[in-house]
């Protein structure tokens, strides 16, 4: 089996991240003999320097040829006195949700247990968000995008831009219904103590919540659920907001996490296509350097693997080697800054390839067949950070 993915460099670290991500999957194509053609198109910056236009007609064929894009960083200064329509970022995005007809967006936070330092909340807030995850769905710019957010296992956020009554319900709908497949508790996140207009929220909550028995519908303002976010968000299951105080709300956990670079990000149809890209900037100052975090980009992956192309024990396998890599490369040295710890790109790219392809899924029904599963993971682990410092000691040599 042969799957066709578009691959967008974009501007800044996104060549480098994305050249790391296109290691992971020669590994996969390796581990499970499935095929992927790539083909590799300019965008955003990179394409207006080339051709004047931040996304050639060329590119948007070659994204609409392929059954997935992997999009790397978009954007920098020396473009930001452009129109904004001419932009990097709305140059490319915009028009590639429109052509392409995504509909759902999605983007992933959370804090890795060996990189709580890193959170700028106390350690006392900080363990209710670790395996913090949160996903924002959204339609395209071209109608009223909608967002998630969404704690695992109990924090999901849904919002909408604009205030039209049909994209309202619908964002109320799919939270009522999100609701149901989850701890049957929502919470409308609105600001109708300073914006009288959002009040249609609250009417529109209120009739589906007849439609809804079992969900336990109540309401809470915007600024005291950006506090509670901090303080207390495993009280939450469902939020449902506009796109703006939802927007600001996905910002917040991203800064709660303290790591820039690691969160996924995927606009998504409703047959599986996708446009994956690491929800994080360009960070031109870095590029080049070979100490851009890749790992953003790599997750975006494993979610194009498992949503696309259903390879869901691939993606499952390759958050697993990028989580652990992490963990293996803090575990090697004694200094307290994680960022410190982190090896350079191409090295973190190769650790979590030797990860995954050392890795398998286990079945966790059986204790002694995940005991020694297990077992072997760390062993494996343990085998390839012994290899590296072997050739580091070599080098020196």
């Amino acid at each position: 089996m042969t799957h066709r993915i578009a691959i967008l460099p974009g501007d800044g670290i996104g060549p480098e991240i994305m050249q790391a991500a296109e290691t992971i999957l020669e590994c996969v194509s390796k581990k499970t003999g499935v095929q992927f053609e790539c083909e590799w198109a300019e965008v955003g910056g990179a394409a207006i320097d080339a051709c004047g236009k931040a996304m050639p007609e060329s590119a948007l064929r070659v994204c609409e040829d392929a059954e997935a894009v992997l999009l790397g960083t978009l954007g920098g200064p020396k473009w930001e006195n452009l129109p904004p329509e001419e932009q990097p970022e709305q140059g490319v995005l915009l028009p590639l949700c429109r052509q392409l007809k995504v509909c759902v967006h999605i983007r992933n936070f959370f804090i890795h247990p060996e990189a709580v330092s890193w959170s700028p909340l106390k350690e006392q807030f900080v363990t209710d968000w670790l395996d913090f995850e949160s996903v924002l769905f959204c339609e395209p710019p071209r109608s009223a995008p909608e967002i998630c957010v969404r704690r695992c296992p109990d924090i999901m956020l849904v919002s909408t831009y604009g205030g039209a009554k049909s994209a309202v319900e619908r964002a109320a709908r799919l939270a009522f219904g999100m609701a149901m497949k989850r701890g049957r508790n929502l919470t409308l996140t609105d600001n109708t103590n300073v914006h009288p207009g959002m009040a249609y929220w609250r009417e529109c909550a209120r009739a589906l919540a007849a439609e809804y028995p079992d969900v336990q519908l109540d309401y809470m303002y915007a600024h005291d659920a950006a506090e509670q976010l901090i303080r207390n968000p495993v009280q939450f299951d469902v939020l449902l907001t506009d796109a703006i105080i939802g927007d600001i709300l996905g910002h917040e956990c991203l800064a709660v996490t303290g790591i820039k670079g690691m969160a996924p990000s995927a606009f998504l149809d409703k047959y599986g296509f996708g446009i994956f890209t690491p929800a994080c900037g360009p960070m031109h100052g870095i590029a080049g350097k070979n100490i851009a975090n890749p790992i953003g980009q790599i997750l975006s992956l494993a979610m194009l693997l498992r949503h696309s192309f259903g390879l869901e024990d691939e993606g499952k396998l390759i958050t697993m080697a990028a989580f652990n890599a992490i963990r293996c490369v803090c575990e090697t040295f004694n200094d307290d800054s994680l960022e410190k710890k982190i090896t350079g790109t191409k090295e973190m790219s190769e650790l979590v390839s030797e990860t995954y392809m050392n890795t398998k899924i286990i079945d966790g029904s059986d204790p002694a067949a995940l005991e020694k599963g297990l077992e072997d993971f760390e062993k494996a682990i343990k085998d390839l950070l012994e290899e590296d410092e072997e050739e580091d000691e070599d080098e020196s040599l």
